[in-house]
């Protein structure tokens, strides 16, 4: 996305040395960028130094050479990586939360809890609702109500579902009324002359 942003710029670069100065600043700065990208593979703390080095002040948003949107996925990624020590300790703490002794107790506790988890920085809506109903802990209404648990109605485990068409069909436990004896017909053997008759009417 930044090379289009580049490509778009330099086409408003009317003076042929403004195009110039312009590709070549454009030039370091994704040699570095590449160079940063390198580096990580092998050294991620000097590759997040060299990052913040080429990140902007807070104050601006975007550069001749950087866009708004690669300005703040740089100043994202140092900022994830500077959480995440305190997501690991978070992460930690969720793993035993169902144990009634890990959890905060007093109200001192809960909102010293409480100002950690706003630290973690969890942007998942859904995910943060759910670590603070493991920690018992009270739920911002920006974050939406808890989730509540499913429960099954009767009708639901009252019936049988038919395979073949779907319907909903009801167990009954009345015995079932007894079946009429078989009855015994007597064998009436054919006439043997009728085949003979028949074939004879044919010719």
């Amino acid at each position: 996305v930044q090379q289009l942003v580049w490509s778009s710029v330099i086409l408003t670069k009317v003076k042929a040395d403004a195009r110039t100065a312009f590709h070549t600043q454009t030039e370091q700065t994704k040699a570095k960028v590449l160079e940063v990208l390198h580096t990580k593979d092998v050294d991620v703390d000097l590759a997040l130094t060299s990052l913040a080095m080429e990140v902007p002040a807070e104050s601006v948003h975007n550069t001749d050479t950087l866009s708004t949107p690669m300005v703040a996925a740089m100043k994202n990624v140092l900022r994830q990586h500077r959480l995440q020590a305190q997501r690991q300790e978070l992460a930690d703490r969720l793993a035993t939360a169902h144990v009634p002794a890990t959890l905060p107790r007093g109200a001192q506790q809960k909102k010293a809890f409480e100002e950690f988890i706003v630290v973690c920085d969890v942007e998942e809506v859904n995910l943060a609702r759910a670590v603070r109903q493991a920690f018992l802990l009270p739920i911002p209404a920006e974050l939406g109500p808890p989730v509540a648990a499913k429960t099954l109605s009767f009708k639901s485990v009252s019936g049988k579902r038919s395979s073949s068409i779907g319907a909903v069909t009801k167990t009954s436990n009345k015995p079932s009324a007894p079946s009429a004896p078989p009855v015994n017909r007597p064998f009436t053997p054919p006439e043997r002359g009728t085949p003979a008759a028949l074939l004879k009417e044919s010719i």
